[in-house]
């Protein structure tokens, strides 16, 4: 049976982080997990669909490559988990500070 008005548009598909969770308790490793979503534009019109996740947990001397998140291309420079945990360790302390300044 033929569809009725059925026709073809253009589609455009990827797969992002959409939240990012870091779990760090007192005594124990940090872990950091990823939820996913798939986005779809179909004739202009944005969708987003949750469809997975992933994590691990934190390795200090584990190496992460870094990649340009414009290009999703490996820039050839590398930091080690510590030292991504010390800029969120970092962001988070000013991140309070503003607070604090802000509340007096």
């Amino acid at each position: 049976m033929p569809d009725y008005k059925g026709r073809t548009v253009a589609v455009s598909v990827r797969q992002r982080a959409a939240q990012v969770i870091i779990d760090n308790p007192l005594n124990a490793a940090p872990r950091v997990s990823f939820l996913e979503e798939e986005v779809r534009v179909i004739e202009g019109k944005t969708e987003t669909h949750q469809v997975s996740g992933c994590g691990a947990d934190f390795d200090p001397a584990g190496v992460i490559p870094i990649m340009d998140p414009d290009t999703d291309l490996l820039t050839g420079a590398t930091v080690t988990q510590a030292q991504a945990f010390a800029i969120i360790y970092s962001f988070y302390r000013q991140v309070a500070a503003a607070r604090d300044a802000a509340q007096g």
